[in-house]
């Protein structure tokens, strides 16, 4: 299966990069092998559940930037995974280990581009609690869906050459 949809507009080794990342942030956090879905399977998001989202910038001249999208159940899932056993799972902790994921595929992807034009220093992560409804604004050009046992994730690129 296809690992992302995208516009095209990127040069398949910057694809490949965060593509890669994504895989292995899922491993390395999680000791989770994650399926990549076609494009044809529509992102994560139930309209009655919260939906976490964590954002970076990227940053380099064209201003361009990193979001993970999951529903909150998902990442709570991710945070059991992540995290000792009996470590509250409150917002503050959830928002931080999904932030934590958004920082390794961003951060392993700015490692794979070194020396390339889409080279990109990072911000840190922005986490947000949005009703299940409500969808991010910003239009990405690249889409990354993977499905694991306990759920979905979406990772969503905009960069430009």
């Amino acid at each position: 299966m296809n690992c992302q949809q995208s516009d095209n507009s990127l040069p398949e080794d910057v694809t490949d990069a965060f593509r890669q990342a994504t895989l292995n942030a899922f491993s390395e956090l999680f000791q989770l092998d994650v399926m990549c879905l076609d494009a044809t399977v529509t992102a994560p998001g139930n309209p009655t559940e919260t939906i976490v989202t964590a954002t970076i910038n990227l940053v380099r001249p064209d201003p361009s930037w990193l979001t993970i999208r999951l529903t909150e159940s998902v990442a709570r899932g991710l945070a059991q995974r992540y995290l000792p056993p009996g470590t509250p799972l409150d917002r503050e902790v959830i928002g931080d280990t999904i932030g934590e994921l958004a920082n390794v595929v961003a951060g392993q992807s700015k490692t794979a581009l070194k020396g390339t034009p889409y080279h990109f220093l990072l911000s840190i992560p922005t986490v947000t609690w949005l009703p299940g409804s409500t969808l991010p604004a910003k239009q990405s050009n690249l889409n990354i869906l993977v499905e694991f046992p306990s759920g979905r994730a979406e990772i969503a690129i905009s960069m430009h050459a």
